[in-house]
């Protein structure tokens, strides 16, 4: 008689012993998972989306309607000059009523409470907002002409990649040009965070 192989044996057990089915499926999941997150890979730069605000758009909320376009920006300031680089969207760097919006991951190495803050133009009607894993740190509406506005907010971080999103809306779209600062954790000072710093898929 033909002895049973090990791999039939190992059927057998696990048809008798439930529990050693679910730890095999977990198993399969977990390393399923494992090699997917691997094999995902990132690009450098952050998706700059374009919108045409209608005349009624109230300040400080966010777009309902399609982008007009979008490019990768790896530039060193949230501005609308990057647009300049996009024959399609150049032209709208003058437009009235322009929403811009920055979203990108951070690659994040420090765990802790990282500090983020948005400082507005010096002139213009504008709104900025800031998120963070989707939640909204800070954010500046701001319609009377002559005045820098500042908002700070903070956030628990993991190492990791962590989305961000910049939503920037001026009725004069040459005025956009936010700065942005970030408190990494252990850190006394801030430093610029830019666009070409973060990443996309």
């Amino acid at each position: 008689v033909a002895k049973d192989s090990k791999s039939e044996r190992k059927v057998r057990m696990m048809k008798r012993n439930p529990i050693l089915v679910m730890l095999a499926v977990l198993f399969v999941a977990f390393g399923a998972a494992g090699e997917e997150k691997e094999t995902v890979k990132v690009k450098s730069g952050a998706l700059l989306e374009v919108w045409q605000l209608p005349k009624n758009y109230r300040w400080g909320t966010r777009p309902q309607t399609p982008a007009v376009g979008s490019i990768v920006d790896n530039g060193n300031g949230w501005s609308v000059k990057a647009l300049a680089d996009s024959e399609e969207l150049a032209s709208m760097q003058s437009a009235r009523n322009l929403m811009l919006k920055w979203s990108g991951l951070l690659a994040v190495k420090k765990s802790g409470e990282w500090k983020f803050s948005i400082v507005g133009p010096t002139r213009g009607d504008y709104s900025i907002l800031l998120l963070v894993d989707g939640k909204e740190l800070a954010k500046i509406v701001f319609e009377k002409r002559g005045q820098e506005f500042t908002a700070i907010g903070k956030i628990q971080l993991k190492p990791g990649y962590h989305p961000i999103s910049v939503y920037a809306a001026g009725k004069s779209g040459r005025l956009i040009a936010p700065s942005i600062l970030v408190f990494e954790p252990g850190e006394s000072q801030s430093r610029p965070l830019t666009p070409g710093e973060l990443f996309h898929r």
